[in-house]
């Protein structure tokens, strides 16, 4: 890019554009060959299905050392951060992060609503969209289109199209508007 600072702001813009123009590779990613690649990231970066939690309703006094010893009862703990405010005082909220998967469920199991200096804790697991139990789930849920089952019996589904009636020709408009205009004053 020249210098933006002896440009005029139309130059600047039209640049800007072309540059996103020549720059484009799908929905972000690397390009391989003529196809745009999704961003992946690294295996290793991905966590399993239930290994980190958000611990919350934590007392002023709890410590971030203080939830790392507590969770670390149940297994190895990663990581343990107690979040803070602007002023540096405990936000009463922590994120544990397991090293083996499963940790996070029996940590639920067993802290879940358990007082911590007198203050119930309330736990929130995370679950990791990318795991494979969470894609065997998904897999079964039904596919779009079609007909479902609603209460009402079978209903089309949102941005299907219903079939158009067949055009009427002016004969037949004219007899349903006599048969209309018959049956209403008939009622007066």
């Amino acid at each position: 890019m020249t210098d933006a600072l002896g440009m005029a702001l139309d130059d600047i813009i039209t640049q800007k554009r072309s540059e996103k123009r020549t720059n484009r590779r799908g929905r972000g990613g690397k390009k391989t060959g003529d196809r745009a690649v999704p961003y992946q990231k690294p295996a290793a970066a991905l966590a399993t299905a239930t290994d980190k939690l958000v611990v919350s309703n934590l007392a002023q006094s709890v410590s971030q050392n203080d939830v790392k010893e507590l969770f670390s009862r149940i297994g190895p703990v990663k990581s343990a951060q107690l979040n803070y405010n602007a002023e540096g005082k405990s936000k009463g909220v922590a994120t544990v992060i397991f090293a083996k998967s499963g940790d996070a469920s029996k940590a639920y199991n067993e802290y879940h609503n358990r007082p911590l200096d007198n203050k119930p804790m309330k736990i929130e697991l995370i679950i990791n969209p990318n795991s494979a139990k969470i894609a065997s789930i998904a897999q079964a849920q039904p596919q779009r289109g079609g007909l479902q089952k609603k209460r009402g019996g079978l209903q089309k589904k949102r941005g299907e199209r219903r079939p158009k009636p067949a055009d009427k020709d002016a004969m037949e408009l004219d007899a349903e508007m006599d048969a209309y205009m018959n049956e209403t004053v008939s009622f007066n």
